[in-house]
């Protein structure tokens, strides 16, 4: 591939670059990461949630069986 630009230019450009690729990809993970651990808590609320209904749900019945 051939480049038309003085060379110390396109290093300039290359670099920078580079630098800007690794900076955004840093700032992807850190996104996706964040996501993981709010879809972990919100798992985990639903399933304290799930619990508590179904506990409820089991009491109220045994309460009408005993009469």
């Amino acid at each position: 591939m051939e480049f038309k630009s003085p060379t110390s230019r396109l290093a300039r450009l290359f670099r920078a670059g580079r630098d800007n690729w690794k900076e955004r990809a840093l700032e992807k993970q850190k996104k996706l990461r964040a996501s993981e651990i709010k879809v972990r808590d919100l798992l985990f609320f639903t399933r304290v949630l799930e619990k508590a209904c179904y506990r409820c749900g089991a009491r109220g019945i045994s309460r009408e069986w005993r009469g």
